[in-house]
């Protein structure tokens, strides 16, 4: 059952640019973690300094396995930006479909 994790991030004003650029660069690492099957990456129109990341995971396994490698080390990365921890939830996912990736939206600028 593929699972997910959704992490909801407050920065310190200003910089969540700095911190996305950060995250941005450690998701080509995330693409080659076993059991990696995709991400969304999520900024709300209504506050410029949170972003939302949902990785999706093959398995338990390899969400846990995740969690003490790449998100661990994504999360050290840019503690500098952060006003907090970011809040972490594990989804199950039930059901998916994306029916076109807009190539300038694949890849962040």
């Amino acid at each position: 059952m593929v699972v997910a994790r959704l992490s909801t991030w407050k920065f310190k004003p200003g910089q969540r640019d700095a911190a996305l650029e950060v995250i941005s660069k450690k998701g080509d690492e995330a693409g080659e973690t076993k059991g990696f099957r995709g991400y969304l990456f999520l900024m709300p129109s209504d506050d410029p300094d949170a972003a939302v990341l949902t990785t999706l995971w093959e398995d338990e396994e390899s969400l846990q396995a995740s969690s003490e490698g790449i998100f661990r080390e994504v999360s050290g990365e840019v503690e500098r930006y952060t006003a907090s921890p970011p809040e972490v939830k594990k989804l199950h996912v039930h059901s998916a479909e994306i029916a076109e990736i807009v190539p300038e939206l694949a890849k962040p600028a």
